[in-house]
């Protein structure tokens, strides 16, 4: 067997131990009071996590390596990003095949899925991070029917700036459907707004805020909303800029209506 694999089948089964011994250097006994499993398992899991270098003995008490440490924290992670997969494999399979989200961005991201009854209610975090915001950029597939004038009461009320890159049918039907009020709105000299004929993927943002800067993504379903995922870790943010760079080199900028 692998060295590698050794180490991945032991972390399965012994990450209590290490676990437990993460919080405190601990003797045999009290290894079996504290995870509640059998003495001979303990002694199992200490000569295996031995072998690989992850514990050792020392004034009688069993404690982390370096290796330990760093295997528990692998391990933990890739606890929770088998989590969120879990969770979010119904939402995420539904993207199209031209857009490969980062794994990073996944990890660690606060999810809002959407209530059937009430799919608008996944916008309520993003729709916080919207009142303090000072940007928002991004892609938008489409539009729901309140965001033309929310984004235009921010810029009012607070210097919103806005940059989006808007597929060139949707911009036609805003047009179309509110005519002189999203003129007005794409004029403003707070508002850049592109037009693309390719299809967006979903709407991909990035909003920065006083507090720090957010990348969220929007997935919607046959027009409604189907989750937001935000995230505000640096490898997040920078997946989401370098996905709107890759779009706004192909999208001209849309004058007046």
């Amino acid at each position: 067997m692998a060295n590698g694999e050794a180490m991945r089948n032991t972390l399965r089964k012994r990450n209590r131990i290490l676990k437990a011994l993460s919080d405190s250097s601990q003797t045999k006994s009290e290894l079996t009071n504290q995870t509640g499993v059998s003495r001979s398992t303990i002694e199992r899991a200490i000569r295996s996590l031995q072998e690989l270098g992850c514990i050792k003995k020392q004034s009688g008490k069993y404690h982390l390596t370096t290796a330990g440490k760093l295997a528990l924290d692998t391990y933990q992670d890739y606890v929770e990003a088998t989590d969120d997969l879990t969770e979010l494999h119904k939402v995420i399979n539904d993207l199209p095949d031209n857009i490969s989200v980062n794994h990073e961005f996944i990890s660690g991201a606060s999810k809002s899925i959407a209530d059937p009854q009430v799919p608008e209610t996944a916008l309520q975090e993003s729709n916080k991070l919207l009142h303090s915001a000072t940007k928002l950029t991004g892609l938008a597939p489409l539009s729901l029917p309140s965001y033309p004038d929310l984004l235009q009461s921010k810029i009012q009320e607070n210097g919103l700036e806005v940059e989006l890159i808007i597929e060139q049918n949707v911009l036609e039907s805003l047009h179309e459907v509110r005519g002189d009020t999203f003129a007005d709105f794409v004029e403003h000299e707070n508002a850049n707004l592109f037009s693309t004929n390719d299809s967006l993927p979903c709407a991909i943002w990035i909003m920065e805020t006083p507090e720090g800067d957010y990348a969220g993504i929007t997935i919607y379903d046959q027009g409604g909303v189907q989750a937001v995922l935000i995230n505000n870790s640096e490898p997040a943010i920078q997946w989401a800029r370098d996905v709107y760079d890759e779009y706004r080199e192909n999208a001209t900028e849309v004058g007046k209506l």
